[in-house]
């Protein structure tokens, strides 16, 4: 078996060979937007292992960018691991996992990788390429039946990022008193939420009088609960520590798809029980529950420990390629 960079072409290959590993189909526009189009590395970070012209492994991480304290370091979110049924067992993964990992610092300068692994993949990542478990992350959600319906809000869709929203995120995440998490620029948002093309993310953002005082990005899905309705999924919640802000955040997300006639049963959110946030959401109605997460990552340097302190991150639906 023989390693090798990903070269464009790879592309009906790689969909090919996911849909023998997961047993569904991947977009060519995903695979483009997620990898190719990604704006935080110049060229895609995918190492194949090939034999005799058959794809038998794959592993890939997208670029990001990651504050820890007051630097903004390049970082890289691990993503679409594939071994082709038959080649299991044989050390596809870990081979390359160090392949894509050593170009990672040698080209890109790229300091460390963090993931959401499933249970398929942990194990692997954690006694294999030596991965650092952070902390497992339970659902955390609300009825919708618990959010008052309200005929006037100051809520609005947001069209396009720009810094002013950059800098909000930023300076709200640091006030709510975390020092690690991805940088949300602007340049992140629009790639992550406007132009992916697979999902249909609502950007809204809360108004109090002419200052901006909240976002909300959200994603609605067939629940898996009750046929016919809908869940919706927070993919990001920006506020101060403020009740009254959170509450009115809710109620306005609840107006603005009660206008298009979509009815949803349950409202989830990622919110790590040391954001201080938590307890207040707890009080509107939020339950911890099922699914759980695991978080991990690994650092390519020697400087960013803080990352595998769990109270230091910032998290939310977003940072995983899942949702």
């Amino acid at each position: 078996m023989e390693i090798k960079y990903y070269e464009p072409g790879d592309e009906r290959e790689i969909i090919s060979l996911f849909s023998k590993a997961f047993h569904k189909s991947l977009s060519f526009d995903y695979w483009q937007w997620r990898f190719a189009n990604n704006p935080f590395l110049k060229k895609p970070l995918i190492s194949l292992m090939w034999e005799k012209g058959i794809l038998a492994g794959h592993y890939a991480v997208s670029g990001i960018e990651l504050n820890i304290a007051d630097q903004t370091q390049s970082f890289s979110l691990s993503g679409t691991t594939m071994t082709c049924p038959g080649f299991e067992g044989k050390g596809i993964f870990p081979a390359l996992a160090a392949d894509v990992y050593a170009r990672a610092v040698q080209t890109h300068g790229v300091s460390g990788v963090m993931g959401f692994p499933n249970n398929k993949s942990h194990y692997a990542l954690v006694k294999k390429i030596q991965w650092n478990d952070i902390n497992i992350i339970p659902g955390f959600s609300i009825d919708s039946a618990r959010i008052d319906d309200v005929q006037i809000i100051n809520i609005h869709k947001i069209s396009r990022f720009d810094n002013h929203h950059a800098e909000f995120i930023k300076k709200t995440i640091y006030g709510l008193g975390f020092s690690v998490f991805v940088n949300r620029s602007a340049s992140y948002l629009n790639w992550r939420y406007i132009d992916c093309p697979v999902n249909e993310y609502t950007c809204l953002q809360l108004m109090a009088g002419d200052k901006l005082a909240g976002i909300l990005i959200t994603k609605t899905f067939d629940s898996f609960v009750e046929a016919g309705t809908k869940d919706v999924d927070i993919l990001e919640l920006v506020s101060a520590p403020d009740i009254n802000i959170l509450q009115s955040m809710l109620k306005g997300l609840k107006k603005f798809y009660n206008e298009r006639n979509v009815a949803f049963r349950r409202i989830n959110i990622w919110m790590p029980i040391h954001d201080p946030r938590h307890l207040l959401c707890e009080k509107l109605g939020f339950m911890i529950g099922a699914p759980l997460t695991f978080f991990c990552a690994k650092a390519f340097v020697t400087d960013i420990d803080a990352i595998y302190n769990y109270r230091n991150w910032y998290l939310s639906l977003g940072d995983s390629d899942v949702f």
